[in-house]
């Protein structure tokens, strides 16, 4: 026999106040967070956010412990969220200085930031991986830095009109 479900006070609550948010304020929860509503501080928040998940990721997991050294795929993710923070500040400055910012010109400037970075690897030879020839290594890092770099211009585009109201 199927019994009906019980709801207690705060399940209730919850599912009355997750109906009753408009649908705009949906993806903005970081600015009610923060209690900023313009798109420069949404911005240098998510930023914030993502530098210090980078900082964690690649200093004190990656360096401190060596899994750069052990686990093949390690700097998959760190280059990633390199470009989506790239990305970030990209539509952040764009945004700031009143232009019109797209896709393409995060990923573009993700690019720019991510050869700049290899370039560096190379010259102080702290780059390549042991598990790939140093070539196939910069171009999927630089594939990877494009790729969080396009993923930042697509959240930012997406969420551009919420900012501006």
């Amino acid at each position: 026999m199927l019994r009906k479900p019980t709801w207690t006070k705060r399940s209730r609550l919850t599912v009355l106040t997750a109906t009753k948010i408009p649908r705009e304020r949906i993806f903005c929860w970081l600015c009610q967070f923060c209690e900023c509503y313009n798109a420069s501080m949404f911005l240098l928040y998510t930023q914030l956010f993502i530098l210090i998940l980078l900082a964690f990721l690649n200093i004190w997991l990656g360096v401190t412990h060596g899994l750069y050294e052990t686990i093949w795929w390690w700097d998959i993710p760190t280059h990633f969220l390199g470009g989506v923070w790239v990305g970030l500040f990209a539509a952040w400055l764009l945004e700031k200085r009143d232009k019109e910012f797209t896709v393409l010109s995060c990923a573009l400037f993700a690019l720019s930031v991510g050869v700049v970075w290899e370039i560096f690897e190379y010259t102080f030879g702290i780059g390549g991986s042991p598990f790939m020839g140093y070539w196939a290594d910069t171009i999927k890092d630089v594939c990877m830095d494009v790729i969080g770099g396009m993923t930042a211009g697509a959240i930012a585009y997406a969420e551009r009109d919420l900012w501006r109201k």
